[in-house]
């Protein structure tokens, strides 16, 4: 037989759950109408007139993440390659600590790479480089935005 409920315990699960929806409502992020983000620097924009070859996207794709989840893309408009990894599967060390000279350290064992974790393929029909003009891919290392644009059949595509 089980024992029934106690009121202390019905009053601490109804509070809890009564306050559940405050919580959640003030948790969201606020900028301060003063801080507006940061004006568009023309001196902090990489640009590449073409998307990265599928063979060279170590040196040619551009990165996208948060910081845990990243991934490099190729932002061919028909085609996106997305190449991604996760900050979990580092074989290296924590890197966490400098010398006293101010520099990591540099032995073998403090060196790591990030295994792929997947590789996507986003395919988008009729959108063919050949099919699109106006190519353009930009890298705001300000804002930390990857952007593709070009216009097909008059209209311009843009993404982030």
């Amino acid at each position: 037989m089980t024992p029934a409920p106690s009121r202390r315990g019905v009053l601490a699960l109804t509070a809890a759950l009564a306050a559940l929806p405050t919580f959640t409502a003030t948790a969201a992020p606020q900028r301060p109408a003063d801080a507006p983000a940061l004006d568009a620097d023309p001196r902090h924009l990489l640009r590449w007139q073409a998307p990265a070859d599928e063979h060279s996207m170590i040196e040619q794709g551009l990165p996208v993440g948060n910081g845990r989840l990243g991934a490099l893309a190729s932002n061919d408009p028909g085609r996106e390659l997305l190449l991604v990894t996760d900050a979990t599967l580092w074989t290296g060390g924590l890197n966490d600590t400098l010398d006293a000279d101010g520099q990591f350290p540099y032995g073998r064992q403090d060196f790591g790479s990030f295994p792929l974790l997947a590789r996507l393929t986003v395919d988008i029909p009729d959108h063919d480089l050949s099919a699109v003009s106006g190519y353009r891919r930009t890298l705001d290392l300000a804002q930390g935005v990857n952007e593709t644009s070009y216009v097909r059949s008059g209209v311009t595509y843009r993404r982030q």
